[in-house]
């Protein structure tokens, strides 16, 4: 039996004792803790405290693209797999996560379970959602925020993607030229912190502005959303 917080590959075939599972998928790299995630960490606390208001248990799981080695690094094999699925040249790790998000519904069916997935993450549970049998789309819904814009989206009634906030988003609408100079400054931010001996990470080092998502801005259109897939899932 399972409580709490843990990482979704390590659930195996043990059983959930919780009504929704929160599966999340985080920006960047996709493996930073949860508690150094101030973009997403408010909106996944926000989602458990709305749920378990409407008596719901819940639980929250990590699904980590890229794991760090013992050096807490990713290696670069796993940094160009990831770059290149995010670029849409494949998707290993989405049909890797689909195969295993399958596997654990199968054997929780009382289980609801959320992928909620922030920038490249969002792009990724998108991806994972179309891969999905359609006879799980009871049971499995997605929500994706602020997804990078050249990246197709899934449409799918099972699926709310928030996008754009409220058009100030530089890399949802695609403005090129804020994210070129978002990049630039990030680069030259990374290079010197190195020589100054420090190591940051993804999202330390490429912030943009107009990329962050509020709970409570979000708040609305994501729980009219739970509502109608959880409490009225006869609806189509």
């Amino acid at each position: 039996m399972i409580k709490g917080e843990i990482d979704f590959s390590d659930l195996k075939n043990k059983k959930i004792e919780s009504d929704v599972a929160i599966v999340v998928n985080f920006g960047g790299w996709g493996n930073v803790p949860m508690h150094l995630a101030a973009d997403l960490k408010p909106t996944v606390d926000g989602i458990r405290y709305y749920l378990e208001s409407r008596g719901l248990r819940t639980m929250v799981l990590i699904y980590r693209r890229a794991r760090p080695d013992v050096r807490d690094q990713i290696s670069f094999e796993s940094q160009v797999a990831v770059i290149t699925e995010l670029l849409g040249l494949h998707q290993t790790r989405a049909r890797r996560f689909a195969a295993e998000v399958e596997t654990v519904a199968a054997a929780n069916l009382q289980t609801k379970f959320i992928l909620i997935g922030l920038s490249n993450g969002g792009g990724f549970v998108d991806n994972t959602m179309a891969l999905l049998s359609p006879k799980l789309r009871k049971q499995i819904v997605g929500v994706t925020i602020g997804v990078p814009f050249w990246r197709g989206v899934c449409e799918d009634s099972s699926i709310l993607h928030i996008a754009n906030n409220s058009g100030t988003d530089p890399l949802a609408s695609g403005e090129v030229e804020e994210l070129l100079a978002s990049l630039i400054t990030g680069f030259f931010n990374l290079v010197w912190q190195r020589i100054k001996g420090k190591e940051l990470r993804f999202q330390e080092v490429w912030h943009i502005q107009g990329h962050n998502y509020e709970w409570q801005s979000i708040k609305p259109v994501v729980s009219e959303f739970l509502d109608w897939r959880l409490f009225n899932n006869n609806r189509n």
